[in-house]
């Protein structure tokens, strides 16, 4: 048998355990006890093995109920004060799992002469009492028996079965230590340590032992005595706190509590209090006898006490010395109902403490940790641990007990001696999750603030080991810690996590709301909803939180969907698509795109912003929901973060008509996108931010085309339009503005439930209803012969009447599919095309317009002319640049234009047109002759340089007959001409 396999035999499983070597401070002659109190035998053995070269190391044989305990009597050595704190007495103790015998070896005569000879003896007394062979110890010096228990007992019921072991052992004569085997706080020596008295020897294991019910132990000793006729007196009345019974008037693991918390404890001190100047004799007694146990009690006492005129310095003092005198304990609860009856009944400790002191001593402590309540929100299932030892959750604050090994000069019995306060309210973790995406893990804390009360605070795991980024955090959110107790906290935060970790899995986190990547689940701020028909609490990221608040419901159900009937007029088909588009967003992803933007366009009183409303109010509040697209509105990050965050939700902008061009083309361009910007993660790897996919549709209102805006930001505005989906809205007579004002109060109050009872649906039959959009998409592609080009356009079609069809099937929509369909096929996809084919730019226009931007860069000239007569190879200059730099040289009489290269194709590059088609398509057309070639721009001119790279153009081909008809213009007869001198002057003359 190893020591561990012995502790497993002798100890308890689970408890405090003391350690104990002796020490002696200086001046005195006695040794004391100082102990170490550990939490398990591992840490035993380890604290054990530290001690044992230089120290003879005790164990407690059983288990402590506190690590330490207050004694009010005891005479601090270091303040010389009453009052300490103790570890190993009588009411301490909690369980035992052995009975134990110490058999002293020497010369006197209640020893053996020698371990043999005890051995012997010890062997006799075991076999002639019928007792199991128990485990033999040497303690260097003589023996230590154990009988080990299969379970443990309380103390008190080990009490007697102790006693009858010692009243056997002295009746058949074995010389034993009889103060040890029914000593419940006694100490022995632990095996593999060393006896260090005179020649250090070890304390080793002769043989080990079985364990033995303790009934059958105790039903063993019983038949030996009643052989030997032997009477034992077993202890009548058991420590009541070892029983459980609420004594604790003789037990305190703290200071007595202050006056305050007495009274907040106890009603009937609550009313001495109030009635103070008019109490009864007994009353006032009663009341002193509780007061003198507190915090600086006798001057508590003092000042209760003067509020009577009848009040006496000296009478007070007399009284509380005579309590003293009799060592009379607090005033028990059922003194104050003889004396006061009737107010007891209705205090919740009544029946369950002995005295109001050991109520105010509860009341010093905080309440169990609980997770702050949001109100109207779930409340998942938490269960939170305690406050991991050393640390201590008190009304006041946090507080850890501080282990001080005693120094020369100090007699301090213990080592548990200082208590630090390192918080000043309650601090406590409610729960973990963890980001598997970001691979990131957040705490939530419950921090009880000062006229706050309990404040959720989300802290980074990381945190805890960066005590600056920790002091900020903590600091920000109202927790304010003392700079030298900083670390303490930290480590305060990694112990309770620990615990925390070891009671639960961490939740797992949502980024954002939708799909997640199995598309088996669906995430709503409130609700997960599954595919299996059931549903969870989600933990959204607290990044999210915020963005996500605002999907919610609110108001009735049956209202809502009797204020969609609004809509339910001819007249109202674009609302109603527009609608029926916001609650489709979800289904975007079967189309296989990630984005698309349905802008609302048109007068203002067209119902837009009405309509917008409508939109967002499917699935939550609806101007909370909606965005200000203005320029004091949100910004292009926050509104990506939004979109991001919302994954699978709809998004709505309120008014974009004032958003620059270029932001407008950046929103058309990134909304289609899988996802944001990519982020690296510490290990240089992407990281993904999202449970799911982005594939959303976004809703916007503005007073003018965003067609339009686009063309204007670029001549080929192209790429950026088809990923629009614009609806023309025209102010409608079917409503007065009373009336859609009322309709818009009414919204606003009710509010969320579409949404969510639309997708519960759609997650339950997400295949076919995958298969039902993608039917439609087909149908939709064929008669309406949508192109590549258009392909986002069938696409939010799809979505917006298999939203209808589905919303109808499930009463959640008034609206018929083939009102959309037919305004889709006569109306808006005419409409759109129209649109579009006025913002396409053919190559030859492209290189119109930029021959156009540079006339001041262009050299115009016929190569031969004829003056008075005089025939001439010079040529002569129609129109000289008015820039200093030359881009074009045109000779109008071959209807050849060279174009220097580089100036077009960032022509081409500033205005977003693709060059290198533009060419190809010139090319082919026959309006390029010669796409690469070098040519001196002002060659036969004073503008002569070097070459420049050029593509020639063909001023004769039928696309461009407009520039051909001017520069017939110019050869008339009647055109101005500059002919340009055979020799001696320059052109500018």
């Amino acid at each position: 048998m190893n020591v561990t396999q012995f502790l497993r035999a002798v100890w308890p499983a689970t408890g405090y355990f003391a350690l104990a070597t002796p020490w002696t401070p200086p001046g005195a002659s006695n040794a004391v006890f100082v102990h170490k109190v550990v939490q398990s035998h591992a840490d035993a053995i380890l604290a054990a093995e530290k001690l044992s070269p230089a120290n003879d190391v005790y164990f407690c044989v059983q288990s402590l109920a506190e690590p330490r305990v207050w004694n009010p009597k005891k005479r601090n050595r270091k303040t010389g004060e009453e009052g300490a704190y103790e570890v190993r007495t009588q009411r301490n103790m909690c369980e035992a799992k052995c009975l134990v015998m110490d058999i002293d070896v020497g010369t006197d005569d209640h020893k053996y002469p020698s371990q043999a000879e005890a051995l012997r003896n010890l062997k006799q007394f075991a076999t002639s009492a019928g007792l199991p062979a128990p485990i033999v110890v040497s303690s260097g010096m003589g023996l230590h028996v154990y009988w080990p228990f299969t379970n443990a007992l309380p103390t008190a019921r080990w009490a007697q079965i102790a006693a009858k072991l010692k009243a056997l052992a002295v009746a058949k004569g074995l010389k034993i230590d009889p103060t040890r085997t029914a000593d419940a706080a006694s100490v022995l020596r632990l095996p593999g340590t060393l006896h260090h008295k005179g020649t250090p020897r070890p304390v080793q294991i002769l043989r080990g032992g079985e364990c033995t019910p303790a009934e059958e132990i105790e039903h063993r000793l019983d038949a030996a005595l009643a052989a030997c006729d032997v009477a034992v007196q077993v202890p009548s009345r058991p420590p009541a706190y070892l029983e459980g019974f609420a004594d604790n008037t003789t037990i305190h693991t703290s200071p007595p509590p202050g006056i305050k918390a007495v009274i907040l404890a106890c009603p009937q001190m609550q009313y001495a209090m109030a009635n103070a100047a008019s109490l009864s004799e007994p009353m006032w007694y009663a009341a002193l006898g509780l007061i003198r146990h507190t915090r600086e009690g006798d001057k508590a006492a003092h000042k209760f006490s003067a509020k009577d005129a009848r009040y006496s310095a000296t009478e007070v003092e007399s009284k509380l010395a005579n309590l003293a005198a009799q060592d009379i304990g607090p005033t028990t609860c059922t003194k104050f109902d003889t004396i006061n009856p009737g107010v007891c009944a209705g205090c919740p400790q009544w029946g369950k403490i002995k005295s109001p002191i050991v109520g105010a001593k509860f009341t010093d402590y905080a309440p169990p940790p609980a997770a702050p309540v949001v109100k109207g929100a779930p409340q998942p299932t938490v269960t939170i641990p305690t406050a991991p030892h050393p640390y201590k959750r008190l009304a006041t604050g946090v507080y850890i007990d501080i282990s001080v090994k005693p120094k020369k000069g100090e007699e301090d019995e213990i080592q548990l001696t200082e208590t630090v306060k390192i918080l000043d309210h309650d601090f406590y973790p409610v729960r973990r999750y963890r980001d598997p995406y970001r691979i990131t893990e957040t705490h939530v804390w419950c921090a009880v603030l000062p006229l706050v009360g309990m404040t959720e605070i989300h802290l980074p795991a990381e945190a805890m080991y960066d005590t600056k980024k920790l002091s900020q955090l903590l600091s920000n959110n109202g927790v304010f810690v003392a700079q030298n107790a900083v670390n303490m906290v930290g480590n305060y935060m990694v112990a309770y996590i620990k615990q925390l970790q070891r009671a639960a899995v961490a939740d797992v986190v949502y980024g954002a709301l939708g799909w997640t990547d199995d598309m088996q689940e669906f995430v709503l701020p409130h609700k997960v909803i599954r595919a299996d028909g059931t549903d969870k609490v989600p933990t959204m990221d607290q990044g999210a939180q915020r963005t996500v608040s605002a999907v919610h419901a609110a108001g009735e159900m049956s209202r809502q969907l009797d204020l969609l009937k609004f809509f339910n007029h001819p007249e109202y088909a674009p609302n109603q698509f527009a609608i029926c588009a916001a609650l489709g967003a979800p289904l975007l992803y079967m189309t296989g795109h990630h984005g698309v933007i349905v802008n609302m366009s048109g007068k203002p009183g067209a119902s837009k912003s009405t309509t917008l409303y409508t939109c967002a109010s499917l699935w939550g509040h609806p101007e909370k929901m909606t965005l200000n697209g203005t320029s004091q509105g949100a910004t292009a990050q926050a509104r990506d973060n939004r979109m991001m965050i919302m994954s699978n939700l709809p998004l709505t902008v309120d008014e974009i008509t004032r958003m620059p061009p270029r932001a407008m083309a950046d929103m058309a361009m990134s909304v289609t996108q899988s996802e944001g910007r990519v982020r690296l993660d510490t290990t240089g790897t992407e990281r993904k931010t999202l449970q799911g996919s982005k594939s959303t549709i976004m809703l916007c209102t503005a007073n003018t085309s965003l067609y339009s805006a686009l063309a204007s930001d670029r001549a080929d505005s192209t790429a950026e339009s088809v990923r629009v989906f614009e609806i023309l809205f025209n102010p409608q007579q079917v409503h007065t503005k009373a009336q859609a004002d009322t309709y818009l109060s009414d919204l606003k109050e009710n509010y969320g439930h579409i949404g969510e009872a639309f997708i519960t649906y759609v997650i339950a039959h997400r295949d076919e209803v995958q298969q039902q959009v993608r039917t439609i998409m087909q149908a939709i592609d064929t008669r309406m012969a949508i192109s590549g080009g258009e392909r986002f356009w069938s696409a939010v079609a799809a979505v917006a009447c298999a939203a209808c069809e589905i919303g109808a099937k499930l009463g959640l929509l008034p609206y018929d599919v083939r009102t959309l369909w037919a305004w889709l096929s006569r109306e808006q996809i005419p409409f759109m095309r129209s649109a579009m084919s006025e913002q396409y730019l053919h190559p030859v226009s492209i290189l119109a317009e930029y021959l156009e931007t540079i006339n001041a860069n262009m050299l115009v000239l016929q190569t031969a002319s004829t003056v008075q007569g005089w025939h001439s190879n010079m040529p002569t200059i129609i129109r000289q640049p008015t820039s200093t730099q030359l881009l074009a040289r045109h000779e109008i009489d071959k209807g050849l234009m060279w174009v220097q290269k580089k100036g077009f194709k960032e022509y081409c590059t500033r205005l977003g047109h693709n060059y290198t088609t533009i060419i190809r398509t010139l090319t082919e057309d026959k309006v390029i002759s010669n796409k690469s070639i070098l040519k001196v721009l002002g060659a036969g001119t004073d503008y002569a340089k070097g070459q420049s790279s050029c593509m020639l153009v063909n001023m004769f081909n039928q696309l461009l007959s407009g520039e051909l008809a001017a520069a017939e213009k110019l050869r008339s007869p009647d055109s101005k001409v500059i002919t340009f001198p055979p020799q001696g002057s320059t052109s500018g003359q």
